[in-house]
């Protein structure tokens, strides 16, 4: 489930752990890792390798959480990207021994509302059926249409994007899409105060979404970090790359 970078010759900090998006893979991570300056162990999450016979978010922290420790990783830092941001927060809650320090980037602690979370797990396992009936090429048209992604729509590599995520298993992401939905899983906002000492939210300046996600957990938990990264909207670590090294560098020790 995880893949090791080469190791560097020295190391100056934690080992980091980076998980990818919902549609994404580890090579996501590229250019992030390429800016990165602080030497340090480096490995990336697969979760369409998660092992697990069903793809929720404590079945995912728990494959991680093995993977972690099968490789004499721990304690990692996490730097985890929208789906991957809300699997890194439920490790970081659930094992806490394996978590040094957490980046959730785009990322969401889940729903509090029992109703709106009802809707949103119908609307979620409606787009669950439709991508795997008929398949992932309609779906991504379908995904990035979003106002979500609209400033990862005009970046330059978007094309690119695009085309990697057309190989994606249409199923495999079925099943995550459902099972891992805001709407099927239990709200972390309780958690906040508990994590905040370890855990820190980052959102691109573009993402007003995303934005407002991480004002109300800033008056959750007062003392929980918030980095907004300027210039990105949703796609922070392929929109600004750069901007999410440095910030990594900075505050992952």
């Amino acid at each position: 489930m995880i893949i090791e970078d080469p190791r560097p010759d020295r190391e100056e900090a934690s080992p980091l752990l980076l998980v990818h998006g919902f549609l994404g893979e580890p090579a996501d991570w590229d250019a992030v890792v390429a800016a990165l300056r602080v030497p340090r162990r480096i490995v990336r999450a697969n979760l369409l390798q998660h092992g697990a016979a069903s793809g929720d978010l404590a079945s995912l922290a728990a494959a991680l959480a093995f993977a972690i420790g099968r490789s004499g990783l721990p304690p990692v830092s996490l730097v985890g990207y929208s789906l991957g941001g809300r699997v890194t927060m439920t490790l970081a809650s659930a094992y806490p021994r394996l978590v040094r320090r957490a980046i959730a980037v785009s990322a969401t602690p889940g729903i509090r509302d029992r109703d709106e979370r009802t809707s949103r797990a119908v609307a979620d396992d409606t787009l669950a059926s439709a991508l795997a009936r008929d398949g992932i090429s309609s779906f991504l048209d379908r995904w990035y249409a979003q106002p979500l992604f609209d400033s990862l729509r005009s970046h330059p590599d978007f094309a690119l994007i695009a085309r990697r995520r057309g190989d994606g298993d249409a199923r495999a992401w079925a099943t995550i899409l459902r099972d891992a939905s805001p709407g099927a899983n239990p709200s972390l906002w309780e958690a906040l105060g508990s994590l905040s000492s370890g855990l820190s939210l980052a959102v691109g300046s573009l993402d007003a979404k995303y934005l407002g996600v991480a004002r109300e957990a800033a008056r959750t938990a007062p003392a929980l970090r918030i980095d907004v990264i300027e210039g990105a909207g949703h796609a922070v670590h392929l929109e600004r790359p750069q901007a999410l090294a440095a910030l990594i560098d900075q505050t992952l020790a």
